[in-house]
């Protein structure tokens, strides 16, 4: 196996990774999807600080299953590893083998990820492989611009899957990229690249020539690209390049690829066009370009000339550029006034379109020192540095097939660098015969260091043959001056500079030269032309100087004549023959007179390129031989005449032959010479009728010229103007601040002035980029939508777009040339944030003032203030779009706020929700300020908390203020919302504004209704006082007044005539009233009219008493008018006449008053004076103490009564009894009733019956309160009755009403007091009649109690002595459905003989009253209870758990605390089944009902009934014992 075949099959694929910010994450997904075995390397350049060790290697290797390492000096490359770059370092390969080399802080250092591409593509061609994954920066775009022109693959991260996209967008914007995909993709890719027999090509290696050929046709029919200028190997690479990239492997299938597919021919092209250059690209070559070539040219130039320059194959103009500043340097240092005139071209469209904008990733030009960038560069923040326009203006770029297309003229510079390495032979000649043709007589040549001239050696000489910079041969010798480029092209200290190699060999050569030459007899070189070009040694013996003419240096004018022919003969045997060719000079032709021979030898030249048909002529002396000693003079004359015939034959030889050579050259010359002759006069016409053509256009030229340098001036006029014209659009775009971007028809963007920069966030690399690929905020679909149709209509469109919080009003317009012609459409944006909000804020305010006046007249117009409160709620809450509005009324006695209207509020919460009015809650805390409160989150509000109201219904913003209402105010409106809110001043206002026109309404409310009560009762003050008004003015003949006037008069209308006023007035007091009028309109009085007079209706003829009083006005002492009052006083004439008999009925009254005090003293004192007559006779003779105990009871029952009945009815006449319904069987209620009064009747010598019908009546009663009734009639019956009399009850049922008629056989009723027996405190008094006791009250109560359960009751007598009647009337009704009565407890008041359970009792006796309860827990313990007595509900609590009672018998009004307090501390401390009873003066039923409700089981009033109090002990003691 040869050497080359193992090498092929160690190489393997070499990837490059390249990464920045955010480029870990990128680099763990791609090393995740990288197969362990793949037999390719990895290089990974990630941008780390030089300052800090790197953790890379460690982090992928434990994320992912791939092996890495942190790569070393001199380490091996293997196949299925990564090398991780260390931080400060550059990487690059030499071989197959890592070279780690520190980062410097120099001007031009490279960036590392381009740096290791650049040594990748050098080292591996077609094997290297470069990734730009996630980055900020323009690192790498360079590096891959190499890689891929070495026949690499540039591979970068899918940009939308990039942290950071800068890296990958640049490389992508540059053309630089083969593939776009994502991290997951690529390894396939790179497998499927690897494998591909691309990397094994051979350049010897023969295509199929049709699938060549079929190729080259299509490229030229289908896209004009003319293939057969390129070699044929680079046309195979490239070929075999991107069938690699398709996974095609042979031609046929990429021919059929390349028909099908418009793209894949693009692409093809542009790898053909291979765009490599860079700023100042080879160093030490532009050093030398420098300084022995721009030095040159800038010094040779005139002042006021232009340097002109062509630089053929400019790819992306960065040579060009290069050029550009170099000799912009030269000329400033020269201090010249010079133009600069650079020519630019390239066949490559889009390479011209990217040196036309000089934008460039900054990562290009960190090359270049910080004093060139600052000096010709704009550096952006984007990434980017454009060209300044000095620079960029001196440059002309244009697209250019420098093989077909005419060459520029009158150059002092072409640079045409690596291109001609990929052209044909015959297409280099071609090409480097037109740059002969454009250059200047001394202009320069600046190729490629792999290219050369081939055949032009003639006319080109080399100034440098390393870098092939080259000269034409009219230029002698060249100057080397001082470069003018930055000492940073320098590699070493300046100093003495080290000879290189081709120096040191150059040196040595020369001094071989000269020491051959030192041994070499003299000598001359003649050229082609005969003139002679180099002299060594001493030559004068054979040549002379000519004596006239001018000076030359041509060989035949410094001949003798004597050796001329022979000379010519010579050179031209030596040319002819290529060999060398001696000649014998005759002594005689030399003018000598030593007798010494010589001889020339003529030797042609070797073909060295510059000394072709050059001829060296050697002149070489012959000595004779020396005469032997002995001769004799015979001998030597002999010997001289011999020599002589012998010099003589050999000069006539030498002359034949030198005729023979000039016969033949002279044949020639003659054969030659016809033939230029003939030539000669074929040129000549022709010449003739060219110069005839010549003069023709010469003239035509003439005239073009005159015309070109008007043009020219009129062009040079306006392109100052268009420049004035740029300089001024630039400043306004700058000044303005107006955000516009240009587009071309195919919507590219083409120009953006500086705010649209920033605002969309574009850069110069987005020139020529679609519109559509700028995904912008503010630039979308719809904005490529409107574009197109305003492209297509020729109609501006204008909308207003949302973006990043602000808006912006957009434009399109269609962008019209001066001629009218529509080439795009202009985009301009203008923030219009500040107007809008403005807008927004004056429409809103606007809508805000409409809503104020709205409500503001609807305040003004309305008395409905809800109606009004609901409207504003609703309007407030609308107009500043808010979640809830309410309107919150101060309740100064409750000490809260009730929402009074609202909306947004839970259902059912207006009109019943309230709200603390305190500090704690946010309408509290409005009411304790004036200015209005502001919240804008509820959560942190540190000043108040939020109320329940507000908290349930998730409030996090509101704002409040106080609603004002005179003094104090009426309430608080408020706002608020769910989601978090900033309220604005015209917020804060309106509210404002909303809560004084409900300030407004309220007090106008308030005040109209105080008006209205005003007028109603200033009306109902007249109407009741029978009052009117009158005006009358004196100089007319009628009176104005009201109504009542007119009724009094009985006169119809408003106005009444003087005669009328009279006319109604009664005869006798005219005279008087007359008088008054008089007397008031006297201007010597006050004016005052004052009369009472009688008026008599007309029409109803009713008299009334009229008191009349005005005040007359006065204009000077003439009396103007009268403005008076007018008032019925007929009712009080009758009043007075009344007065008497009030005055004898208040009489009557106090009388009546009088006769009650002393009745109710006689009737407590006539008990009182029993009770105390028993207490005497006890004391006096106990044998009457059961006598004396029952007198003592039954006056106590009858004051108890007594206050009772005098309490009820104070209650009823308030209102204060509410009554305990139950159903009620009032059949056995009559029953109980009759029972109770059996043993009085008895006593009283009575006899009582009672008649019931036969159904039970069922009805819903207070059944205490009728029973109360009952007892009352059947008692007054009783006590009017005779003893014998009988009282008869009887129940009968009148439909739905049952009645209770009561009669007895009493004394009877004057049916006059029918009415009046009913009234309390009367008592109808008759000197028959018995006395009874009373306080006349007993009906009044029946009355009242019947009326409260919608009864009746009557009385009626048929006279005296005659019985009376009294009937109870009273409804049927049934208990409402759910009403849960329960009756109260009732005790049954009889008597129980048998106490022999109470011994089982413990009493707790509580009662502040000593007395009352010593006595009662006296009696108690004789019955056998055991009783502890507690004067105060405190000892009573401090006791009870130790005493242990079963029974409590607690009064209510205790001095340190009630009983219902009281019982609520006992029953925790006691059993559950202990009795509670009440024992209290107060025996009302709300008394009754408050004791219940606290826990008591009974109530008892004060004083206690023994009978009953012992006789409910008793019940509950025997279910004790039970």
């Amino acid at each position: 196996m040869s050497d080359s075949d193992n090498k092929k099959n160690n190489a393997h694929l070499v990837v490059g990774v390249g990464a920045s910010a955010g480029g870990l994450e990128a680099l763990k997904r791609f090393f995740k999807a990288v197969h362990n075995d793949i037999p390719i390397s990895f290089i990974v350049a990630q941008h780390m600080d030089p300052n800090h060790d790197s953790l890379l290697s460690e982090i992928l290797e434990r994320e992912t299953e791939f092996p890495c390492s942190q790569a070393k000096h001199n380490e091996k490359i293997e196949p299925g590893h990564a090398y991780i770059l260390p931080p400060g370092q550059y990487i690059e390969v030499d071989g197959y083998t890592l070279n780690i080399t520190e980062q410097k802080d120099q001007l031009g250092s490279r960036m590392a990820i381009d740096h290791l591409f650049r040594s990748l593509a050098n080292n591996y061609k077609s094997r290297a492989v470069g990734l730009v994954f996630s980055g900020a920066g323009s690192d790498g775009t360079a590096g891959l611009r190499t890689l891929k022109a070495a026949g690499g693959l540039a591979i970068v991260q899918n940009p939308d899957s990039a942290q950071y996209d800068s890296m990958p967008k640049t490389a992508i914007l540059a053309g630089v990229v083969d593939e776009t995909m994502p991290l997951e993709d690529i390894p396939d890719l790179l497998l499927d690249y690897a494998s591909h027999p691309y990397h094994d090509f051979d350049e010897d290696d023969v295509a199929p020539a049709n699938d060549m050929t079929n190729i080259r046709a299509l490229l030229k029919a289908q896209e004009n690209f003319d293939l057969s200028q390129y070699k044929d190997s680079t046309v195979k690479r490239r070929l075999y390049r991107r069938m690699s990239l398709l996974g095609l492997h042979n031609a046929g299938e990429y021919l059929d690829s390349l028909r099908q597919n418009t793209e894949e021919r693009n692409a093809l092209m542009r790898d053909l066009l291979i765009n490599v250059t860079d700023f100042f690209r080879d160093r030490e070559a532009f050093e030398i370009l420098d300084s022995q070539v721009l030095a040159t040219i800038v010094s040779e130039v005139d002042e006021g000339q232009d340097v002109r320059v062509w630089v053929p194959g400019c790819a992306s103009g960065e040579e060009a550029y290069t050029i550009a500043i170099l000799l912009t340097e030269q000329i400033e240092k020269s201090g010249k006034l010079l133009g600069l005139r650079v020519f630019a071209t390239d066949i490559d469209a889009e390479a011209i379109q990217v040196a036309r904008r000089g934008v460039y990733p900054n990562s290009i030009i960190s090359e270049l020192p910080k004093t060139l960038t600052h000096k010709y560069f704009n550096v952006g923040e984007d990434g980017y540095a454009t060209v300044k326009g000095r620079i960029r203006d001196c440059i002309s770029f244009a697209q250019q097939n420098v093989y077909a297309d005419p060459p520029f003229s009158k150059l002092h510079l072409v640079s045409c660098r690596n291109l001609l390495i990929y052209l044909q032979q015959s297409a280099q000649q071609r090409v480097l015969k037109s740059f002969f043709y454009s250059l200047l007589p001394k202009g320069y040549l600046f190729l490629g260091s792999s290219e050369s001239i081939g055949d032009y050696k003639r006319v080109f000489a080399p100034l440098s043959k390393k870098w092939r910079i080259f000269s034409r041969r009219e230029r002698e010798n060249v100057q080397r001056l001082p470069s003018e480029l930055p000492s940073f092209f320098e590699d070493k200290k300046r100093g003495k500079p080290k000879q290189s190699r081709e120096e040191r060999q150059l040196a040595e050569d020369n001094w071989h030269k000269q020491t051959l030459l030192a041994a070499v007899k003299p000598s001359i070189i003649v050229n082609e032309q005969n003139t002679i070009t180099y002299f060594h040694g001493n030559v004068n013996k054979f040549l002379q100087l000519p004596e006239e003419g001018q000076a030359a240096l041509n060989l035949y004018p410094m001949l003798f004549p004597e050796i001329r022919t022979r000379m010519r003969s010579g050179i031209y045997k030596a040319k002819k023959t290529g060999e060398r060719v001696s000649i014998h000079l005759p002594q005689t032709a030399l003018h000598t007179h030593d007798h010494v021979n010589f001889r020339c030898v003529i030797t042609p030249a070797a073909d060295s390129g510059r000394g072709e048909g050059s001829v060296i002529i050697t002149f070489e002396e012959i000595a004779d031989k020396p005469a032997e000693s002995g001769f004799t003079s015979d001998l030597v004359s002999h010997h001289d005449q011999d020599s002589m015939i012998d010099a003589m034959e050999r000069e006539l030889r030498e002359t034949k032959d030198e005729l023979q050579n000039t016969v033949e050259e002279l044949e020639t010359s003659t054969e030659e010479l016809k033939a230029a002759h003939e030539e000669a006069l074929s040129t000549n016409e022709e010449l003739q009728s060219s110069n005839e053509e010549l003069e023709a256009s010469t003239e035509e030229l003439r005239s073009l010229n005159e015309e070109l340098t008007t043009v020219n001036a009129q062009l040079k006029d306006k392109i100052d103007e268009l420049s004035t014209t740029h300089d001024d659009i630039k400043n306004f775009f700058g000044s303005t601040n107006l955000a516009t971007i240009f587009l071309s028809s195919e919507f590219k963007i083409k120009r953006y002035t500086p705010a649209a920069e920033r605002l969309l966030r574009i850069g110069s690399q987005d020139i020529d980029q679609p519109i559509s690929e700028v995904c912008r905020d503010l630039i979308d679909e719809h904005t490529l939508e409107e574009a197109k149709h305003v492209l297509d209509s020729l109609e501006a469109s204008e909308k207003q777009i949302h973006a990043d919080g602000k808006w912006f009003d957009r434009k399109i317009l269609p962008y019209q040339t001066e001629s009218r012609k529509v080439d795009g459409v202009v985009i301009t944006f203008v923030d219009i944030t500040s107007l809008k909000t403005t807008a927004d804020r004056l429409k809103a305010s606007s809508e805000q003032h409409a809503v104020i006046a709205k409500l503001g007249i609807k305040a003004l117009s309305t008395e409905d203030t809800e109606n009004l409160m609901d409207q504003l709620v609703r309007e407030v809450s609308h107009t500043l779009n808010v979640d809830f509005c309410k309107v919150l009324k101060y309740q100064p006695d409750e000490d809260n706020l009730l929402m009074t209207a609202g909306i947004g509020w839970d259902s059912g919460l207006v009109g019943t929700v309230t709200v603390p009015a305190k500090n704690a809650s946010q309408a509290g805390f409005a009411l304790s300020t004036t200015e209005p409160v502001i919240v804008e989150d509820l959560q942190s509000e540190q000043r108040f908390s939020g109320s329940d109201l507000l908290n349930e219904h998730k409030i996090t913003s509101g704002m409040s203020c106080i609603i004002e209402y005179g003094s104090h105010p009426y309430g608080v409106l408020s706002v608020h919302t769910k989601h978090k809110r900033v309220f604005n001043d015209e917020d804060i206002h309106f509210l404002m504004s909303a809560a004084n026109i409900l300030s407004v309404a309220i007090h106008r409310q308030g005040m109209e209704q105080e008006l209205r009560a005003n007028e109603n009762r200033l009306r109902i003050a007249k109407d009741s006082s029978h009052m009117g008004s009158f005006e009358w003015v004196f100089s007319e003949q009628y009176i104005d007044w009201d109504q009542m006037l007119d009724n009094v008069w009985g006169i119809h209308g408003n106005q009444v005539t003087v005669e009328d006023f009279y006319q109604a007035m009664h005869e006798d007091d005219r005279q008087a009233v007359s008088d008054a009028i008089a007397a008031s309109r006297d201007p010597k009085g006050d004016g005052h009219y004052h009369a009472v007079y009688r008026v008599i209706s007309q029409i109803t003829k009713k008299l009334t008493w009229i008191e009349a009083n005005g005040q007359v006005l006065f204009d000077g002492d003439e009396p103007v008018k009268m403005i008076g009052m007018v008032t019925d006083i007929t009712r009080q004439r009758k009043l007075e006449s009344s007065l008497k008999f009030a005055v004898k009925e208040l009489q009557e009254a106090n009388d009546k008053k009088n006769d009650f005090l002393a009745t109710l003293g006689h009737e407590i004192r006539n008990p009182l004076a029993s009770i105390s007559a028993a207490v005497q006779i006890i004391d006096h003779d106990s044998s009457k103490l059961d006598w004396a105990l029952g007198t003592m009871k039954s006056n106590v029952s009858l004051v108890s009564s007594l206050l009772d009945e005098l309490l009820d009815l104070t209650r009823i006449s308030r209102g204060e009894v509410k009554l305990e319904k139950s159903s009620v069987n009032v059949n056995t209620l009559l029953e109980e009733v009759i029972q109770n009064f059996t043993s009085s009747i008895e006593q009283n010598k009575q006899s009582m019956r009672l008649t019931l019908p036969d159904e039970v009546i069922i009805t819903y009663l207070d059944r205490v309160r009728i029973q109360q009734v009952i007892n009352n009639i059947i008692n007054n019956a009783a006590k009017f009755t005779p003893e014998g009399g009988s009282i008869e009850v009887e129940m009968v049922r009148n439909e739905d009403r049952l009645v209770i008629n009561i009669v007895d056989s009493g004394i009877g009723l004057d049916m006059r007091y029918r009415e009046k027996v009913f009234e309390a405190f009367q008592q109808i008094k008759d000197k028959k009649t018995r006395a009874n006791n009373g306080l006349g009250i007993g009906l009044s109560l029946v009355k009242q109690i019947a009326e409260l359960h919608n009864g009746n009751v009557s009385i009626f007598s048929d006279g005296e002595n005659k019985g009376t009647c009294v009937s109870l009337t009273l409804p049927i009704t049934s208990a409402p459905i759910g009403s849960g009565d329960t009756p109260t407890l009732e005790v049954s008041a009889k008597a129980a003989d048998d106490f022999s359970n109470l011994n089982k009792l413990r009493v707790m006796l509580v009662d502040d009253n000593e007395t009352v309860s010593d006595g009662l827990a006296m009696i108690l313990s004789l019955k056998g209870c055991e009783v502890e007595v507690f004067n105060t509900a405190q000892e009573a609590i401090d006791k009870c758990a130790s005493f242990a009672p079963n029974v409590a018998l607690l009064d209510i009004g205790l001095p340190d605390m009630s009983g219902t307090e009281l019982i609520q501390h006992l029953k925790p401390q006691l059993t559950a089944g202990t009795l509670f009873l009440a024992i209290t003066g107060y025996g009302h039923q709300e008394a009754r009902r408050s004791t219940k409700a606290a826990g008591f089981d009974g109530h008892f009033n004060k004083p206690v009934q023994l009978e009953i109090i012992l006789a409910e002990l008793e019940r509950f003691a025997s279910q004790l014992t039970q």
